[in-house]
């Protein structure tokens, strides 16, 4: 895939999208404001957020040969059945380019570290560590997104739940190694990170309807709430690329 030269790009397109989403959660109303309001989980805000605001920064854009489509969905599982414990997204990459065939998968949990300081929102709380078991027991290719001040910050799950002290599980993205979500989706595509065992058939055949159909079957056998998908698609070949792509 070095090829196509779009792994960087698609990453500054991502780690755009991470700092929206935290600048608008910013914005927003203060966190106890929201746990006292009735609102519900102060999380949920950006859990909706952050697959929403990503696919709209990477769909129907290009970098030389390469084109991606990004598509995001929630479950059609009844939510008055749905579980407090459910992972709540799973992202997918599908790769289909030229000598080069791939779909891969991962799994997250989005939290607002505004929010985590409250212990009946930390991810200490008994809902909350459930789910990050039931995250883990998909692959071991999952995270938890942290959506800060200024990123999202992505810290491996397995760390956040081998925290034993619950105090240090109220700002894991501090506490443990994390990544910028853009870097975080480099990986992705570089296939440093990913299980291509628990993703979705997608096929490059595939119309936009039937992926979007394809991904929320998916997010339902899964048990998870919402669905991402990245897919990059190249019809010609081009030069290997040299340092000066990587520095771009």
């Amino acid at each position: 895939m070095r090829t196509y030269r779009f792994v960087r790009f698609l990453g500054d397109r991502v780690e755009a999208a991470s700092q929206e989403v935290a600048r608008n959660t910013s914005d927003s109303r203060e966190p106890v404001e929201r746990i006292t309001s009735g609102d519900g989980d102060p999380h949920e805000t950006v859990r909706r957020a952050v697959p929403r605001t990503i696919a709209n920064h990477v769909d129907g854009t290009s970098k030389s040969a390469a084109r991606f489509q990004a598509i995001s969905v929630t479950s059609d599982a009844d939510t008055e059945t749905a579980s407090q414990t459910d992972p709540d997204l799973g992202v997918v990459f599908h790769a289909s380019v030229p000598d080069f065939e791939q779909v891969t998968g991962l799994v997250a949990k989005t939290v607002d570290a505004r929010a985590l300081a409250d212990p009946e929102y930390s991810l200490a709380e008994m809902n909350e560590s459930e789910a990050l078991d039931r995250l883990l027991a998909i692959t071991a290719d999952a995270f938890v997104l942290v959506v800060g001040e200024r990123r999202v910050h992505v810290v491996p799950a397995q760390s956040v739940a081998a925290l034993t002290d619950p105090q240090r599980r109220q700002s894991p993205h501090r506490e443990l190694y994390s990544r910028q979500l853009g870097r975080t989706f480099e990986e992705f595509t570089e296939g440093f990170i990913g299980d291509v065992t628990i993703a979705p058939d997608l096929s490059a055949a595939d119309s936009r309807a039937e992926t979007e159909r394809k991904l929320r079957s998916w997010a339902e056998e899964t048990d998870l709430k919402q669905a991402l998908a990245i897919r990059v698609t190249a019809t010609t070949g081009e030069t290997e690329a040299t340092l000066q792509d990587f520095v771009e």
